[in-house]
């Protein structure tokens, strides 16, 4: 009974019900682009260590966020190998880094990662079949999803990089984040060349693996206890939380986008109140009709509790499905990675 008369409110002023329909869905196609953005900031933080080989990381006291790593000595990897659940413990080297466009001569930004091919860091079948190219001397590997601002990515194309020849010696697939252009990756000796002689005995992070039996955060607390204060270990599931969460907290586009989605939901929830809202004074006779008869107040509100929900069933179909629609344009248009949450929330984190 309830459910009909909720039904019958709704469709009695069918010019109404879509106005009120068009408002919700709307107001959700503004909240799942805002979750979406955040989503798409918190997966660029994580989008290099989604794709690096470790379970526990080793990174510097003076440590930000990825591209402010600081360094950490590399004998401190050697001092985690003398743990025998170690597996194996890999240097990796970041680096920001000029990069000229090889045809009208701008200069960007990329993101420059440095590491023994012999090691096996990346988790990009890319970069398997190809490190015989990678070891040879001014050769970088481009990343595919770099933005189109780095000009041609063609292998064999030479530009400069810090003011060095280069050459395009092969690509990989990772995906912009929010510095630089995109990603390079080069061999560690390219990478002490390219950036003036930098001394490959002081690394940007070092990545450890354990053996299978092993439980990582047992490791980890055992490698906490063996290194000096100059070095932070983490386990793969707390550094990508440290990442996130300096990039939610710390940092404009984190904020601000935080920021909009509690915004856009107390935009939606004020629109649907004022939707219930107008709706009730409109039909306060009715009511009162209904509480003369003997109707409880519990009959009436639920009445108008079904009338709610009804709305955001017929405003959240759609609003999804334009959201889908958002999501598409603006991972076009920006290459980032945009998700539906909560999946693209939980990845990140």
């Amino acid at each position: 009974m309830q459910t009909r008369l909720a039904w019958r409110n709704l469709t009695h002023h069918k010019m109404r019900l879509l106005a009120v329909t068009i408002g919700i869905t709307f107001v959700v196609t503004l909240i799942f682009a805002q979750i979406g953005m955040q989503a798409a900031v918190l997966n660029a933080a994580v989008l290099v260590f989604n794709r690096l080989n470790f379970d526990i990381a080793l990174i510097s006291p003076q440590y930000i966020y990825l591209r402010s790593a600081g360094t950490l000595p590399h004998h401190r990897l050697y001092q985690a190998s003398t743990i025998e659940a170690v597996q194996q413990a890999m240097p990796l080297y970041v680096s920001l880094v000029q990069w000229k466009h090889a045809q009208t001569g701008e200069l960007g930004y990329m993101q420059m990662l440095g590491y023994n091919p012999h090691d096996p860091v990346f988790q990009l079948p890319d970069l398997d079949a190809q490190t015989e190219a990678l070891r040879q001397p001014n050769v970088v590997f481009m990343d595919r999803r770099a933005r189109p601002a780095v000009g041609p990515k063609a292998i064999g194309v030479s530009t400069e990089v810090q003011q060095h020849q280069i050459r395009i010696g092969g690509h990989f697939t990772l995906g912009s984040g929010f510095t630089g252009l995109g990603t390079l990756i080069v061999s560690d000796v390219n990478f002490s060349r390219i950036r003036n002689g930098f001394p490959l005995n002081q690394v940007s992070l070092g990545l450890i693996t354990v053996v299978p039996e092993a439980e990582p955060a047992d490791v980890a607390q055992r490698l906490r206890r063996l290194l000096p204060a100059d070095v932070q270990v983490l386990t793969r599931a707390e550094m990508k939380a440290y990442e996130t969460d300096y990039w939610r907290n710390n940092t404009p586009s984190g904020i601000v986008l935080g920021a909009g989605v509690l915004m856009a939901c107390l935009v939606g929830t004020v629109v649907i109140y004022q939707v219930l809202a107008t709706d009730i004074s409109h039909r306060l006779s009715e009511y009162a009709t209904l509480k003369a008869l003997g109707y409880k107040d519990g009959y009436i509100s639920s009445i108008v509790l079904q009338q709610a929900l009804m709305l955001a069933i017929m405003g959240f179909i759609p609003g999804l499905a334009f959201s889908f629609g958002v999501y598409e344009v603006l991972a076009r248009q920006t290459h980032f990675m945009m998700d539906m949450p909560p999946s693209g929330l939980s990845q990140s984190s």
